[in-house]
């Protein structure tokens, strides 16, 4: 019953996405993580299905960020740009997001909540920080990823403070994007600057930092209330035990923010298997915060 969408971005950059259209009251737009794509993980398909059944919208968006290498085309020409996941800066999935939330307030949509899955929630927070319009009356941010101390993980600090030098040597010599080596995460392909834009300590990408819940706080000026929410198997993207970090979240935020968390137990970072608890918690919050 949906429809496939292009909308031309900032810059003319043609994005793709899909909208499940139940009315104008109020839209959920889903944002991917990392090397993702708005058709990929199997929960979207469940909301997809679920949402009109309460009277909500469904919209699922790609940025120019989206699989692990993409062309961007640029409409009413013939010139790409290349991108996906190993071009991309943070700041140009600020502009996709940005360019779809004008096509949705365009399109008559009352309301919106946003969501963003893995560093898609990183991204959501990021456009939060930097937007704000009254007609987005929430996000929910599933499995959000400490993008910091993930490489912290997978690396320990010397390793990792090996590749942030290898990738300014890159930028230093004119080079921007030259890929960093595949170990850098897991077989993800990121060039130098990009990766320096993900994985700085203290940069634009570290807005998570569950090692230092202090530092969390400047996620209050989000302004508007939270769904937060890890499988307990999801450590790999969290760098401390999943409850603790969703603790420390509601700790920093609250009473500025009002934070919703949640654990669902069995479940891994990509919910496979447990989607439909993944809908019910997320269309439930929606209700409470319609109230």
């Amino acid at each position: 019953m949906g429809k496939l969408l292009s909308i031309q971005g900032e810059a003319h950059v043609e994005l793709q996405g899909y909208l499940e259209d139940s009315g104008r009251r109020l839209l959920i737009m889903h944002y991917h993580g990392l090397a993702g794509n708005f058709y990929e993980n199997a929960f979207i398909h469940h909301f997809v299905r679920e949402t009109p059944q309460r009277g909500f919208s469904f919209l699922s968006i790609n940025s120019r960020a989206h699989d692990h290498f993409s062309d961007a085309h640029l409409g009413g020409s013939s010139h790409l740009l290349r991108r996906g996941a190993a071009h991309t800066k943070l700041v140009e999935v600020r502009s996709d997001i940005a360019s779809w939330v004008s096509y949705a307030l365009d399109e008559g949509f009352e309301s919106l909540v946003l969501e963003g899955h893995s560093a898609g929630a990183v991204s959501v927070a990021d456009y939060l920080l930097h937007n704000d319009d009254a007609r987005i009356l929430g996000a929910v941010l599933a499995s959000p990823t400490d993008l910091v101390g993930l490489q912290l993980e997978v690396h320990g600090r010397t390793e990792f403070e090996t590749l942030l030098r290898l990738a300014r040597s890159h930028i230093n010599e004119g080079q921007p994007r030259t890929l960093m080596p595949e170990s850098a995460l897991d077989g993800y392909r990121f060039d130098a600057e990009t990766y320096l834009d993900l994985f700085q300590p203290d940069g634009s990408g570290d807005l998570f930092d569950f090692r230092d819940p202090d530092r969390l706080t400047k996620l209050r000026a989000i302004g508007r209330p939270l769904l937060c929410f890890f499988g307990d198997g999801a450590n790999e993207v969290c760098s401390v035990p999943v409850a603790n970090a969703l603790d420390s979240l509601r700790r920093e935020l609250s009473p500025a923010i009002n934070v919703t968390t949640s654990v669902i137990e069995g479940a891994s970072h990509t919910y496979r298997g447990f989607e439909n608890i993944v809908i019910a918690l997320v269309l439930e919050w929606i209700m409470r915060l319609k109230v």
